[in-house]
């Protein structure tokens, strides 16, 4: 032994007489350290004083009060003890071997250590090891050093310093301990050893552990051995409760961080371990935890009603301190301690089982939203556009094959093949159309959310459940929180939901079809060929939807061919670039010969509803947000999407790659948008509802990337900001949720055309007869039929009978059938006619109806229409304003034609004609007596017809005058070569990819991916 160590103090807290008592103090008592004194602390019940002075015969011993905890006992050294360089502090429950206090003495000269602790194992199995020193992180929250039931192999017996060491067995500086105040007297049991190494650590002095002692530890009261010490309850003080060492841990931890920080770092740290602690209370709640839920709340309730107590102590702590956060830290663990232990593989099946439930509840939420909110839309209910009136399937069959659209004078080429969808869906279910419109609804957000899970599971390679369902989650929470799918239900339109469900798909394909093609492994051949077919597939039927796709595919995809290029290879954005423009290719030779009109719509900008519609009038947040909304609340969104970028700060890996396509995507939206509303197009490319829907596919993919980043990579960053940004990221899509359910409330999403029935008087929504045209005038949101924008906010539609059918609402590839009503609008809102009446009267238009006057177009339009002398204002309630042209003629009636010369010499009015026996929509029997048809196509054709001259109307319609000898005739409108060759050659090919659907089977290397 060396004589000239300096004297040490061994402190024994002893709490209670157990059997394991007298092995404790006969391992202390065969230390070999000379001078070594025992000061024995007891506040047992009694029986512990004879058996302390047999085995330690010079000990000092005194009887101390049971109340306090370990540290306030312990404390009792500084009063009773003089001139002692080192306290050794012993539990009751540890077995050292003889050279472990000289082995901690030792290191403490060495290392000029103020604090040091030795190796710890298993007391009924020393070759099991406890502890080697402790982590901790920016929350002291302990981290281990060993693993559980980690063999000793001499693996840890290197000195190191460290943050913290357990108190079983701790030798400590005499004058550091009193320059600290000891152990903090608040702390009672659980976390005064991490306390006190942390305060010796700010006051400038080091925290060693020494190996080379090693220490058997009974652990004899967080093993269940001893029973928890009992405290008085806060609501009765006469009544004794025994804390959990949960709480107790969990409150020492929250009063040392409190202590121990300064202000700024103290702000990060604490407002994390708030947020940190309200999602473990909501986490337990809904996992039925609910004591620990409850004992998280304790611990900050327990700190708070010792404030004076913390306050003092934190001045204390700051005013010995010595070094500054960045130095105190570097011990510290990076990450979340306690969220790594909640993500922990030994938690994975209970979570898996939780996101289980979890992402059931959402998957019920979307459904209940759709047909909840949506409940007025889908039975048709006084709705309008893309989900107006249904017709029956032979109507859309012969609509389809005549290529007749009745909007505004009529016209006629190609139909989309959609309308062919419809049609024979309609015939498999018994006739319901309205049925068949409903599951396409449904099926289109539904099946692109699977498209983007598969895509998600793809890239980030995942196999366990937890995170499979966690990423899913959050794909519902961000289709349910951003407004973008919801505005276009509020437009009438499912365009966006087309948008959302081809580009989500065509991702997947894409992605699929570059692995196959990149892969060095053989694969099947036609791999390739099918990601290839299911991409133009896709894009074929979204873009019969929605045409602005064939246009919105190739603009995307020059950025995101450039992003792979630099991400991955060059070859590869080649590829992708390729890929994107075939399926736009395949598509358009899929969708012939519709698309041949798209193209030619296109080239005059009446794809969307006019050359001037969203040009110029959106403001820099409604690009951002892809509005105006009629759903979400504009800063909501604004905010949303801000807080989208966040987790760029935290993802790492694949996530940070399936980010960056996120936002690859997102960008080129807004770009595309921007350009859009500069006129850079000199046309519209798309409305705003469907550049929100293609950037939502981005926007799922930053939402789902960050779930999995908040699982994995979040717990390695240091406690702080991430973990502020991250609940500040949920609360926010949580909180995108508040509108969508209050647009819900009304069962149509906030959309007012739904009220049709409520504003206008019956006698505009009723059929006359013969039949009458409404001639609609409003922003393009409001109206039924295919708007045209002709001036600013203002656009025009026309519709047959009330508010129309779907066919009235199709897409409007050619507006010469309105160019007469653009006419007469715009002289009225010139001011020009004060007889406006009798025009559009020759037109069919009987009733005129404005669906704001509060805007000033509208109010301008109002007033002059006010100011007609052959017009008649109708009363009504709100902003809707309703005229009549009472001599309007029906758009269906046999009309004399006085002839001179065996040529017409004047026309009134002329449209398809009752009075005879309807054969369809566009062909009559029995018809007898001179005919007119007005039409903007040249096939009507009447049997035993003697003359047939075609004249132009007034406002430029086109009337066909068939002259017949008195006998009975039938007239039809004939398809064009065209339409009929186009409409076999949809039919067969779509008959045709069916049937390929149904019999090629994915191969082995595909399956799990089709």
């Amino acid at each position: 032994m060396s004589s000239d160590l300096p004297a040490v103090v061994a402190v024994i807290v002893v709490s209670d007489f157990q059997d394991w008592l007298e092995s404790t103090l006969n391992s202390l008592a065969s230390q070999d350290v000379e001078g070594l004194s025992f000061l024995v602390l007891d506040s047992s019940t009694g029986g512990v004083e004879d058996i302390v002075m047999g085995i330690l015969p010079g000990a000092h011993y005194k009887r101390i009060p049971q109340q306090g905890g370990y540290g306030n006992k312990a404390n009792e050294v500084i009063n009773l003890v003089k001139g002692a360089t080192h306290y050794l502090f012993c539990h009751d429950d540890i077995s050292p071997e003889s050279d472990a206090t000289r082995q901690l003495l030792v290191e403490a000269y060495k290392s000029n250590a103020g604090v040091v602790g030795p190796k710890y194992v298993n007391w009924d199995d020393p070759s099991i090891l406890l502890s080697v020193g402790l982590g901790t992180d920016r929350a002291a929250v302990v981290v281990p050093r060993t693993e559980p039931n980690e063999r000793d192999q001499g693996q840890h017996d290197g000195s190191r310093e460290v943050a913290a060491v357990p108190g079983g067995f701790m030798l400590v500086r005499a004058d550091l301990f009193e320059q600290l105040g000891g152990f903090d007297d608040e702390i009672t049991y659980f976390g005064e050893d991490i306390d006190f190494c942390w305060r010796a650590r700010l006051a400038g002095s080091h925290v060693y552990v020494a190996p080379g002692a090693k220490v058997l530890h009974r652990l004899a009261l967080s093993s269940g051995c001893r029973e928890m010490p009992k405290e008085k309850s806060k609501k009765n003080s006469d009544t004794l409760i025994a804390p959990s060492g949960f709480l107790l841990l969990r409150r020492s931890e929250i009063r040392l961080v409190i202590k121990s920080y300064s202000p700024w770092r103290l702000f990060t740290t604490l407002s994390g371990l708030v947020i940190l602690s309200i999602l473990e209370v909501i986490g337990a709640t809904f996992g039925g935890k609910r004591t620990r839920a409850i004992e998280v709340v304790k611990a900050w309730s327990w700190n708070i009603s010792k404030h004076k107590s913390l306050f003092e102590a934190r001045k204390k702590t700051q005013h010995i301190r010595k070094i500054k956060d960045r130095e105190f830290t570097k011990l510290e663990s990076s990450g979340s301690e306690r969220l790594a232990r909640v993500l922990s593989a030994s938690r994975v099946a209970q979570m898996a089982t939780q996101f289980n439930s979890l992402l059931s509840i959402s998957m019920v939420f979307l459904l209940l939203v759709l047909i909840i909110g949506g409940r007025n839309i889908f039975t048709g209910f006084e709705s309008t556009g893309q989900f107006g009136a249904m017709v029956s399937p032979s109507e859309m069959w012969h609509s389809y094959f005549s290529g007749y659209y009745p909007e505004g004078l009529g016209s006629q080429y190609p139909q989309s093949p959609y309308m062919l969808f419809l049609s024979i869906g309609g015939f498999i279910f018994g006739g319901s159309t309205s049925l068949v419109r409903t599951l396409v609804v449904f099926a289109l957000p539904l099946a692109g959310l699977v498209a983007i899970a598969k895509l998600c599971s793809y890239f980030f390679g995942l196999t366990a459940n937890r995170e499979k369902n966690a990423f899913r989650v959050a794909l519902i929470l961000s289709v349910l929180g951003f407004p973008f799918l919801w505005n276009d239900f509020s437009k009438n339109s499912i365009s966006g939901l087309a948008a959302f469900f081809t580009f989500s798909w065509l991702l997947y394909f894409m992605t699929k079809f570059l692995e196959f093609m990149s892969s060095e492994t053989k694969l099947s051949r036609n791999a390739p060929f099918k990601k290839l077919t299911g991409g133009v597939i896709v894009v074929a039927i979204g873009s019969s939807i929605c045409p602005s796709l064939l246009l919105l595919i190739p603009m995307i995809s020059i950025p995101l061919a450039i992003w792979i290029a630099f991400r991955f290879s060059l070859q590869s954005g080649l590829r992708s670039l390729c890929y994107l423009l075939s399926t736009t290719i395949g598509a358009l030779i899929l969708l012939l010969p519709w698309s041949f009109e798209v193209i030619r719509a296109i080239d005059n900008g009446s794809l969307v509803g006019g050359n001037k519609v969203f040009v110029g009038k959106l403001s820099l947040i409604d690009i951002v947000t892809f509005g105006p909304s009629q759903v979400g609340v504009k800063w909501m969104t604004f905010v949303a999407v801000l807080a989208s970028v966040l987790p760029i700060f935290v993802a790492r890996r694949k996530r940070l790659v399936v980010l960056e396509i996120g936002w690859i995507i997102v960008a080129s939206m807004w770009l595309i948008g921007l350009m859009q509303n500069q006129g850079i197009f000199g046309g519209a490319l798309a409305d705003p509802t469907v550049i929100g829907s293609i950037a939502l596919t981005g926007f799922c993919l930053i939402v789902a990337s960050s779930a999995l980043a908040f699982l994995k990579d979040l717990p390695s960053h240091r406690l702080g900001w991430r973990q502020i940004l991250l609940v500040f990221c949920v609360g926010v899509l949580i909180a995108m949720m508040g509108p969508l359910l209050y647009a819900s409330r009304n069962g149509s999403f906030n959309n007012k055309n739904i009220y049709y029935s409520t504003w206008l008087p019956p006698s505009v929504l009723s059929p006359s007869p013969g039949g009458s045209r409404v001639l609609w005038l409003g922003a393009p949101s409001n109206l039924p039929g295919a708007p045209v924008v002709i001036h600013n906010e203002l656009a025009l539609s026309v519709t047959s009978d009330g508010i129309g059918t779907i066919e009235d609402s199709q897409p409007l590839l050619s507006s010469s059938a309105l160019a007469p009503y653009v006419v007469a609008v715009s002289s009225l809102l010139n001011g020009l006619s004060t007889q406006m009446g009798s025009v559009l009267s020759s037109l069919g238009i009987r009733w005129i109806v404005i669906t704001d006057s509060r805007s000033s177009l509208s109010g301008t339009l109002a007033n002059n229409l006010g100011m007609q002398s052959d017009l008649l204002s109708i009363p009504t309630v709100g902003s809707i304003r309703v005229f009549e042209a009472p001599q309007a003629n029906p758009i269906r009636q046999v009309v004399k034609i006085e002839s001179s010369r065996g040529s017409p010499s004047s026309v009134i009015y002329v449209g398809p004609i009752p009075g005879s026996d309807p054969m369809g929509p566009f062909s009559f029997k029995n018809v007898t007596g001179n005919i007119a048809l007005e039409a903007t196509s040249g096939n009507w054709k009447v049997n035993g017809s003697s003359s047939r001259y075609v004249i132009p109307g007034q406002n430029g319609a086109l009337t066909e005058v068939f002259f017949l000898k008195g006998s009975k005739g039938e007239v039809a409108l004939s398809p064009t070569w065209l339409s009929e060759l186009g409409g076999i050659y949809s039919a067969i090919i779509w008959f045709i990819i069916c049937i390929v659907a149904i019999i090629w089977r994915p191969s082995n290397s595909a399956k799990g991916d089709l």
